[in-house]
């Protein structure tokens, strides 16, 4: 049985997935560790900017990994979670 954590402990096997394939596909990097280094340094003026990267990092991820790769799948479980909050705190 999988658990609830599984897809937040994905880790990407670097090896297959070359930066520099990355990096010819993706045109608009945007990452956790990104949106992290914002939040941390107040650059988001509002709630939309960091929704916009969320947005962006879930677009890059389907782009690069393909609709119905395991990376994908753990990341929409991901998406769908901050959704839910998301929806919920703007209600």
């Amino acid at each position: 049985m999988e658990s609830d954590q599984t897809p937040y402990m994905l880790k990407i096997d670097k090896d297959k997935f070359l930066i520099e394939d990355y990096k010819k596909i993706v045109k608009h990097h945007m990452s956790i560790q990104n949106v992290i280094r914002k939040l941390c340094k107040d650059e988001y003026t509002d709630s939309a900017q960091f929704k916009c990267d969320l947005d962006l990092m879930w677009n890059n991820l389907e782009m690069f990994f393909w609709n119905n790769s395991e990376v994908v799948r753990c990341a929409n479980i991901i998406k769908n979670d901050i959704e839910l909050v998301w929806t919920s705190s703007s209600d």
